[in-house]
C-alpha cells in the first residue's frame, strides 16, 4: 500500500490527478487531497504519506515552502513538484529541495503514471533496503550479547581450555591490556521481597546500562549477574598510572550520574587495575574488592588504604550502607540498618555496655554530622549538649536502643525535608520565571541556570514535582494563553502567534490543533 497525497487549490486538478491515481493504480494507493500549502503540512502530521504530488501556486504558503517544511520531518517521503508555471527557478529550487521529478500543467496522463510509478519504484526500493538493514542488525544484535557474555565468563573462569583468546579475535579486541568494572545497584533489601523487587529493577535497567557503559567506555559488557554487571574495558598499558586511574575515576562518576538521572536507581562502581589480557581475573578480583571495601559510589581498587581490616563479625557493611541512607534521607532503610547494628552490638558485645553506649553515640553524632552536610541541620554548637551524660544514665538497652533511633530518624528525616523543600523551592521559582518569560524562546537549560540546577536534575526534578515535563508545560502554558488572546477578534492569528512565543504561524497552527483538536481559526470561529 502507497500513501499519496494531492496537494494543489483547483479542485478540477485534484479530482484529475484522483482519478489518473486510482484508474492506474488501484488498491495499490490509498489518496489524500489538501487545497493549501498549510493544508498538506497538517495532513501529512497525520496521514505520514509516501509520495506527495505538490503545486508551487497555493494561496498562504505556496508548495515550495511547504515542501520545505515537510522536508524537515518527513525525510522519506518523494515529492513530485506539479506546476503551470515552467519555470527554471522553481525547478532548481525543486531540485535543491530533493524532489524526484517536475511536471507541468495540463498533466498529461502518461507523464504523470510515469512519474508516480518511478516514485512507487523509490518506495520499495528503500522499504526493501530498510527491511535488509534491520534483519542484519537484529542479527548482529542478538550475536553480539553472546560473544561478549562468553568473554566475560572466559576471564571469570580464568580462560579455560583456551577460549579467551578466541573471544578476543571474534571481538575484534587488539590491545594487550585491560581492566574490569563492576556497576552494581545498590539496595539495602534485607528480606526476600525486596531482594525480588531489587532485582526486578536491575534488570529493567539492564539494557540503558549496558548501552551507556558501551558508550563511555567502548567496553566488552556481560551479562546482568543479580544485581551486578561485569565490564572489560581493554586499553594500552598506561605510561601514566596515576594519571590513567584519574581519568577512567572521572568517566565513570559521569557514567554513574547518567545512569542515575535516567533510570532513577542508585549505583556503584568498583574498578581494577589495568593488567595484561592473560591476568584480566587480577583484575576482576581487585574490582570487587575495591566495591566491597569502599563506601564511596566510584571505587578504585589502587585508591585503597594499604590495610584496612575488621575483626571477623563486625557489621561494617550495615553501617556504611545505614550513613549512606541517611545521606538519602531514605528513613526506612536507614531505621533498618539503625536497629539490625544495634541489635548485632548487644548480641555480640552484650557483656560491655559501655562500649555499646560509645559507639551508639558516635553512631548519632555521625548520622548528624552527615545530616548538617547534606543541608539537612542547622549547626548549632551546644545542639548535642547533654548527649553524653543521657547516654551514660542509661540501666538498660531497651531505653538506650529507643534514644539512638530517634536520633538517627530525627537526622534522617531532617536531610529528607531539606530536599523536599529544595525541590519544591525550586520548581516554583522555575514556574514562576516560565510564567514571565514564556513570551520569548525559552529553552530548558535557560531556566535551569535560571534556578542554579543542571538541566539533567532539573528535567527529572521538574517533571516529579509538576507531572509533566518542561516542553508540555510551556506549551500548555502558551495555548491557554492563546485561547483568551483568540477571543479578542481585533487580535490577528499572527498576533496571537508572536505574542506567546512562536516565530512560525504554520508551525503554532499545528501545535495548536494537536492540544485543541482545532485550529486557531477554527477556534475563534466556535467560540464568537
Amino acid at each position: 500500500m502507497y500513501k499519496i497525497m494531492l496537494a494543489d487549490d483547483e479542485g478540477i486538478v485534484l479530482d484529475a490527478l484522483t482519478y489518473i491515481v486510482q484508474k492506474n493504480f488501484g488498491d495499490q494507493c490509498q489518496v489524500r487531497t489538501a487545497k493549501s500549502g498549510r493544508a498538506a503540512i497538517e495532513l501529512a502530521e497525520e496521514f505520514q504519506p509516501d509520495i506527495v504530488l505538490m503545486d508551487i501556486r497555493m494561496p498562504g504558503i505556496n508548495g515550495i515552502d511547504a515542501i520545505r517544511e515537510l522536508r524537515q520531518t518527513h525525510r522519506s517521503t518523494i515529492f513530485i513538484v506539479v506546476s503551470a508555471y515552467d519555470d527554471f527557478d522553481y525547478a532548481k529550487e525543486s531540485i535543491d529541495l530533493g524532489v524526484m521529478a517536475f511536471i507541468t500543467k495540463p498533466v498529461r496522463k502518461a507523464v504523470a503514471v510515469e512519474a508516480i510509478q518511478k516514485a512507487m519504484n523509490q518506495v520499495d526500493a528503500a522499504r526493501k533496503k530498510r527491511t535488509s538493514n534491520l534483519m542484519i542488525r537484529e542479527k548482529l544484535e542478538t550475536a553480539l550479547p553472546m560473544l561478549e557474555s562468553g568473554f566475560i565468563y572466559s576471564v571469570l573462569l580464568q580462560n579455560v581450555s583456551g577460549s579467551y583468546e578466541n573471544y578476543c579475535s571474534l571481538l575484534g579486541i587488539e590491545q594487550d591490556c585491560g581492566y574490569l568494572m563492576v556497576l552494581e545497584t545498590r539496595s539495602a533489601a534485607s528480606d526476600e521481597d525486596d531482594l525480588v523487587e531489587q532485582d526486578t529493577q536491575a534488570l529493567s535497567a539492564y539494557g540503558i546500562c549496558r548501552d551507556q557503559i558501551k558508550a563511555a567506555f567502548q567496553a566488552v559488557v556481560g551479562p546482568l549477574m543479580t544485581n551486578r554487571i561485569i565490564a572489560v574495558v581493554p586499553c594500552a598499558a598506561p605510561g601514566d598510572e596515576y594519571t590513567a586511574r584519574l581519568a577512567i575515576v572521572e568517566q565513570a562518576q559521569a557514567l554513574v550520574q547518567r545512569l542515575e538521572r535516567r533510570t532513577g536507581l542508585t549505583f556503584r562502581m568498583g574498578i581494577g587495575s589495568i593488567q595484561p589480557m592473560s591476568q584480566l581475573y587480577d583484575s576482576y578480583r581487585q574490582a570487587v574488592e575495591a566495591l566491597e571495601q569502599n563506601g564511596a559510589d566510584i571505587a578504585h581498587f589502587n585508591d585503597l588504604p594499604l590495610e584496612r581490616e575488621w575483626e571477623e563479625g563486625y557489621p561494617s557493611e550495615q553501617e556504611y550502607r545505614m550513613y549512606d541512607y541517611v545521606g538519602e534521607g531514605n528513613l526506612p532503610h536507614a531505621r533498618l540498618l539503625a536497629c539490625q547494628f544495634f541489635d548485632c552490638m548487644t548480641e555480640n558485645y552484650g557483656a560491655y555496655p559501655m562500649d555499646i553506649k560509645l559507639k551508639a553515640l558516635e553512631l548519632v553524632m555521625r548520622a548528624e554530622y552527615i545530616a548538617f552536610h547534606t543541608g539537612g541541620q542547622t549547626y548549632h554548637f551546644l545542639q548535642r549538649r547533654g548527649y553524653l551524660e543521657t547516654v551514660l544514665a542509661f540501666d538498660n538497652y531497651a531505653d538506650l536502643r529507643s534514644w539512638y533511633l530517634d536520633k538517627i530518624t530525627a537526622a534522617c528525616r531532617s536531610v529528607s525535608q531539606s530536599k523536599a523543600d529544595r525541590s519544591v523551592g525550586t520548581v516554583a521559582l522555575a514556574q514562576e520565571y516560565i510564567r514571565k518569560n514564556y513570551r520569548r524562546d525559552l529553552t530548558l537549560d535557560e531556566v535551569s541556570r535560571e534556578v542554579h540546577v543542571s538541566p539533567y536534575y532539573f528535567s527529572k526534578l521538574f517533571k516529579d514535582e509538576v507531572g509533566e515535563n518542561f516542553v508540555e508545560y510551556l506549551t500548555k502554558l502558551r495555548i491557554a494563553q492563546a485561547k483568551r488572546m483568540l477571543l479578542d477578534p481585533s487580535n490577528s492569528i499572527k498576533q496571537v502567534c508572536l505574542s506567546v512565543g512562536y516565530g512560525d504561524p504554520s508551525y503554532f497552527s499545528r501545535i495548536f490543533k494537536k492540544y485543541e483538536g482545532v485550529t486557531p481559526t477554527e477556534f475563534r470561529d466556535a467560540h464568537l
